[in-house]
């Protein structure tokens, strides 16, 4: 997909993943770089700064695994943003 195709996404990929998939990911969507102390928070603020923003994860499976399991209890617990 190109650009206009997706307004309001972000990229967020593990610090670890090659130069050349963050060149090829950058080059159709914004991507930042993060690490496994700060991923979290990451997507958090860009959540908060990015209105309606689309987060795609990866190339780490197990941290986005991980990911999903906290953000879908965070959920399920109820959370509100009021």
């Amino acid at each position: 997909k190109g650009m206009a195709e997706n307004d309001n996404a972000l990229h967020v990929v593990y610090i670890n993943t090659s130069l050349e998939t963050k060149a090829v990911s950058n080059s159709i969507v914004p991507t930042i770089t993060c690490t496994s102390s700060n991923v979290m928070s990451t997507i958090l603020q860009a959540s908060v700064e990015v209105p309606d923003v689309k987060i795609l994860y990866g190339p780490d499976t197990y941290m986005g695994d991980n990911l999903v399991t906290m953000l879908t209890s965070i959920l399920d617990a109820g959370w509100d943003d009021d």
